[in-house]
């Protein structure tokens, strides 16, 4: 197989994954085992020089740490937390593979973000059809209790599929699309379209968080103001459309925003710290967000290893505990899986990151529109990384695949790519 076939190979592979997270997490482990395959052979058949940079160690200490918390905390028995630590090392391969091999020029990245453009727009005009005019594209139906989710039925993931795909969309337009009228016309429309659609499907914290990246591209990316002005005034004009075709889109929204900016119709004293939570002035999440706080005081040093939450949580000495599957934050995730020291290295990795962000946007010397494309990454991570919000597990299949297809993409400002 000649290198150009094999490259052309490892692009379309990795383009298939934002169809993976559409069909399902047995699809998504395929997808990302064919590509560790596929790039492993090509790393050492060409002898590619694998970056062993402190970002790459820390990140690399954090999973053994994962692995080693999970095996102490399983009595250093082989079980299934064990072998799903272990597997989860595909997402560090992932991760490791893909700087590599683009590195040195392997991979086509244009279609992977065109990829995402065109699933985030099939979902995106799928849920507002449905609004609008009952219609599905492949006349799948869901059940409305669970909001507009287009493929993902019951599961309330399309708002936050279409929030990951649109600072991929942005890249896109910066990388790929000339200046002119008519693309910004596009451009406009298409961001509206997203918009939308994640706040129709009622995935309350990825429209909060896309308002977020939205106002950050606005503020440091001149090339993009206009379109993303023109999408959101064109948004919010749709609004009373879209609260006339579904009062119940008006209430969870109503609903979310009481919780964060009012107490009590009948209280109009202030609310003590400690009862902010217990008398359920927050969200269900935040009782949730103090009883992991409270398991991670149980093992503040190593943590419980993989997916421990859902198992020490039932043993907090008290009688009313939130307990979920995750702690649904992933600072709180990672500090209870992986205690201080896990955290520790996760978070060197991510100011390393961003130190490389930062300093690849205040050298570039090179062009407006690569400046700008630093710029989105660094909006993009303040996205990834920002703390206060409430998230999937990031060591599930589909929510860490989010993630680390994400940091793949952030690492695109840590080096220089190499031509062979």
């Amino acid at each position: 197989m000649s290198t150009k076939i094999q490259n052309t190979s490892l692009s379309i592979i990795f383009a298939f994954l934002p169809l993976s997270m559409i069909l399902g997490s047995l699809i998504i482990n395929l997808n990302i085992l064919i590509f560790i395959i596929l790039g492993a052979f090509l790393i050492f058949k060409e002898k590619l020089k694998i970056n062993f940079s402190i970002s790459n160690k820390s990140l690399i200490i954090f999973f053994v740490l994962m692995f080693f918390s999970t095996f102490i905390n399983q009595d250093f028995k082989f079980n299934e937390y064990t072998a799903k630590s272990i597997f989860l090392f595909r997402f560090l391969i992932l991760y490791i593979f893909f700087e590599t091999l683009y590195k040195y020029d392997k991979i086509e990245i244009k279609l992977f973000y065109w990829s995402s453009l065109i699933f985030a727009l099939i979902i995106s005009i799928d849920i507002l059809l449905y609004l609008y005019f009952d219609l599905n594209i492949f006349n799948i139906k869901s059940d409305p209790f669970f909001g507009f989710n287009s493929f993902f039925k019951e599961e309330k993931v399309a708002g936050g599929y279409i929030l990951f795909a649109l600072p991929l969309t942005i890249l896109l337009f910066n990388d790929f699309f000339k200046r002119s009228g008519k693309n910004k016309i596009i451009e406009c429309m298409i961001i509206f379209l997203m918009v939308s659609a994640i706040f129709v499907s009622s995935n309350k914290m990825s429209f909060v968080m896309t308002i977020f990246f939205l106002i950050l591209v606005i503020i440091f990316v001149n090339r993009f103001r206009f379109q993303i002005i023109a999408a959101l005034l064109f948004f919010l004009l749709s609004t009373s459309l879209i609260f006339e075709k579904d009062k119940t889109i008006y209430d969870r929204y109503e609903s979310f925003f009481i919780h964060i900016y009012s107490v009590t119709d009948d209280s109009k004293e202030s609310v003590i710290k400690s009862e902010f939570f217990t008398k359920k002035y927050s969200s269900s999440h935040g009782l949730i967000f103090m009883d992991s706080y409270e398991v991670f005081l149980e093992k503040k040093f190593i943590g419980g290893g993989l997916k421990s939450f859902r198992q020490n949580c039932p043993k907090l000495q008290k009688i009313n505990k939130n307990c979920s599957t995750h702690p649904h934050n992933f600072v709180l995730e990672i500090l209870n899986d992986t205690g201080l020291f896990g955290f520790i290295f996760s978070i060197i990795f991510s100011l390393l990151l961003l130190r490389d962000c930062i300093y690849k946007v205040i050298s570039n010397r090179d062009s407006v529109d690569r400046k700008n494309f630093y710029l989105i990454l660094l909006c993009f991570l303040f996205l990834i990384f920002w703390p206060i919000k409430s998230t999937g597990s990031i060591f599930s299949t589909f929510s860490g695949s989010f993630l680390w297809i994400s940091i793949c993409i952030l690492s695109l400002s840590t080096f220089k790519k190499i031509k062979n």
